[in-house]
């Protein structure tokens, strides 16, 4: 199961902070049962000079591993895939 949440928020059209947060249920207690991501961005314009800042982060949440499962009547299969730690980016960004 999955779960897609963005919470785009808009402050006179010079501010913007975006949450968004993904939940995954795993039923197999013998894996990392749930796993939960969360990336968020804060973007500042300056409307007059056309320049926007913008500090986003992903992996809020420090997730250290993804696992997946697949079952069948023959066969099992499990992917576990290691993560990136956080990180963090800051843009600039000029229009002309």
């Amino acid at each position: 199961m999955n779960t897609d949440q963005p919470l785009p928020l808009s402050f006179e059209g010079i501010t913007i902070l975006k949450l968004n947060f993904d939940f995954y249920v795993n039923d197999d207690t013998r894996l990392n049962p749930n796993t939960s991501f969360g990336d968020f961005t804060y973007r500042y314009s300056l409307k007059k000079k056309k320049i926007d800042f913008e500090l986003s982060t992903y992996n809020l949440f420090q997730e250290k591993y993804f696992s997946q499962n697949s079952f069948s009547a023959n066969y099992e299969q499990r992917f576990i895939y290691q993560l990136r730690p956080a990180q963090w980016m800051l843009t600039t960004r000029f229009n002309f």
